[in-house]
């Protein structure tokens, strides 16, 4: 069993250049840069619900597209949304099936190879991600469910902080 504080230090630390989908403008200052879609996998299979896409603009100008998790509980969970520093503005989000399987000659599978980088037991690198291989997952939908008794997030978005 871990707790969401658990779950987002051994997410944050095992994020590094090798798993950014952009190498150019990731740096220690700023390790969430390029994370979302495989971090948002990671949460998907820990954590289940849907995943969730939407553009990201800059002075009114789409420069790219960004992905977080939005739980059974109707709680948002975004750990890279820290990576915007620019003033970055993000478009309505849609949720995106998840595919059973990823086909190799599709233009983002470098992005899945980094996803199992990341995560995969089978290509397991030293990664703090790894202690959550496998771990009960137990309530933590619970733990983010406005009617479970907690404080009521009011829809926001949970921007995790440990």
């Amino acid at each position: 069993m871990f707790t969401l504080a658990e779950m987002e230090q051994a997410i944050r630390e095992s994020w590094s250049l090798d798993t950014s989908d952009d190498p150019a403008e990731w740096s220690p200052e700023n390790p969430a840069r390029g994370q979302c879609d495989i971090t948002s996998l990671v949460i998907h299979d820990l954590l289940g619900g849907e995943l969730l896409a939407a553009d990201v603009y800059l002075d009114d100008k789409r420069v790219e597209s960004h992905m977080w998790n939005r739980l059974a509980s109707g709680v948002e969970v975004d750990l890279t949304r820290d990576q915007f520093k620019r003033g970055q503005v993000l478009g309505e989000p849609t949720p995106r099936p998840r595919s059973a399987e990823f086909d190799p000659n599709h233009s983002r599978y470098h992005r899945y190879e980094k996803y199992l980088v990341l995560w995969d037991e089978d290509r397991r690198v030293d990664r703090p991600v790894h202690v959550l291989a496998g771990a009960q997952v137990g309530r933590l939908d619970d733990l983010l469910d406005p009617t479970a008794g907690g404080d009521d997030p009011g829809g926001d978005i949970v921007e995790l902080a440990v």
